[in-house]
């Protein structure tokens, strides 16, 4: 059974404890920049649609656990930014 690690370079895998082994990639932004017009502010990211969906998952429990006041505190974004990325990633997922 995996623990969850994270790596700090790119190309990193991420393990998590099941039966699945879920991997993301951080991608060199100076490759894509030119090419993509990525902001210095935006990291390329892969991702399976099961890492989406465990995504997705897990910010519908933050947003169901945390009550108002400490929300914004607590995630270091407003609730209405946690929504909003959250229709993004269920957009991609449909």
């Amino acid at each position: 059974m995996g623990v969850p690690f994270l790596s700090p370079r790119l190309d990193t895998s991420i393990f998590l404890q099941c039966d699945e082994v879920i991997s993301m990639r951080i991608l060199e932004s100076d490759l894509l920049c030119d090419e993509q017009g990525i902001s210095d502010e935006e990291l390329p990211v892969i991702l399976t649609r099961r890492e989406l969906d465990v995504l997705a998952g897990a910010i519908n429990e933050t947003l169901e656990a945390l009550d108002d006041w400490e929300f914004e505190t607590r995630m270091g974004a407003t609730q209405a930014d946690v929504l909003s990325l959250r229709s993004q990633i269920l957009s991609l997922l449909r």
